[in-house]
């Protein structure tokens, strides 16, 4: 799989920071089904508590998990927080892992319906593309 510059950045920026354990590729681009509008979307592992952030880079969704298991996308408010228990993560080696992760559904602007699920599960596979030694 060719890395794109601009995720080669962002990985290397965010190894930097030392609370940072682990970043992983998950989604489309890490199964292998991607589309024309595929974006890439990056599971960070850190040692501090994730925090409400702007998105760093349009087309990359950055996940940070802390070490109390809540998990939050950059560019959302803290409360919508929710758990890593609900990826159901598997290892399966040092650098590959199976997930059923969460996957916000696309709901038009305007329309408020509760019969609507505001997401879904998917089953995926993730890469990791850098972990602190």
């Amino acid at each position: 799989m060719e890395i794109p510059g601009k995720i080669k950045d962002l990985v290397f920026q965010l190894a930097n920071d030392s609370s940072i354990m682990e970043i992983w590729l998950i989604g489309s681009r890490a199964s292998g089904n991607t589309h024309a509008a595929s974006d890439w979307d990056l599971l960070v592992f850190s040692t501090s508590e994730p925090q409400a952030t702007t998105s760093r880079v349009e087309g990359i969704d950055v996940l940070w998990k802390g070490p109390s298991g809540n998990v939050l996308l950059e560019g959302q408010p803290t409360s919508f927080q929710f758990e890593f228990s609900d990826f159901n993560w598997l290892a399966v080696d040092e650098g590959q892992a199976t997930y059923r992760g969460r996957k916000l559904n696309e709901v038009p602007e305007g329309i408020r319906d509760a019969s609507i699920l505001l997401h879904s599960f998917i089953e995926g596979k993730a890469v990791c593309l850098w972990q602190r030694h």
